[in-house]
């Protein structure tokens, strides 16, 4: 149900997503002078479908990265709780979710990186580069480490990002099954 959830999510949500992301590649890869400056490029060049380029390669870095992150999580819940709480995982606390959670976010963040790589080469490439066109480019430019670039720098950001959401995540799934508790630590 949880995985379900996540996934309708983040379709939905990458529909507002990608249009922002376009432009934020845009502007990151140099190739014009500011969000302003991409945003009136893609118009002006593709019109409304360009702030999409890209949707479906976000859309394929986004699932798998949910669908790696949300049962690590749980299967991580239920080792710490074995191991402190008797195998209760309610015993679990907010920072102890965070911890959890930011482990759960950092390891699939690393799995998803090769797709991340994709998205934004299809993002800031040429438009009618396909998923296969964007992979021999990144081997015949920067060999199959290519698919590691900018690896640190998304463990780290997903894994602070997963931390939260996943203190979160735990106070509305508790609140909607127990009410609302709020215990902060011990």
């Amino acid at each position: 149900m949880y995985l379900t959830a996540a996934v309708l999510g983040d379709i939905g949500g990458s529909l507002v997503l990608t249009p922002g992301e376009v432009v934020k590649q845009k502007t990151q890869a140099g190739l014009n002078k500011g969000n302003l400056d991409a945003l009136r490029g893609i118009l002006g060049e593709k019109g409304p479908r360009g702030l999409y380029q890209g949707y479906l390669g976000l859309v394929a870095r986004d699932l798998p990265f949910r669908a790696l992150q949300l049962p690590m999580y749980e299967q991580f819940k239920v080792w710490f709780a074995a191991r402190y709480f008797q195998g209760c995982v309610d015993d679990i606390k907010p920072h102890q979710a965070a911890v959890i959670g930011a482990s759960a976010g950092m390891l699939a963040a690393g799995a998803t990186n090769p797709v991340d790589v994709i998205k934004t080469q299809m993002m800031v490439g040429k438009s009618n580069q396909g998923v296969f066109d964007v992979i021999r480019d990144v081997i015949k430019t920067r060999g199959i480490a290519g698919f590691a670039s900018g690896m640190p720098q998304r463990m780290g950001f997903l894994g602070g990002s997963s931390a939260v959401f996943f203190i979160v995540y735990e106070f509305v799934r508790g609140t909607m099954t127990d009410g609302i508790t709020i215990e902060i630590m011990d």
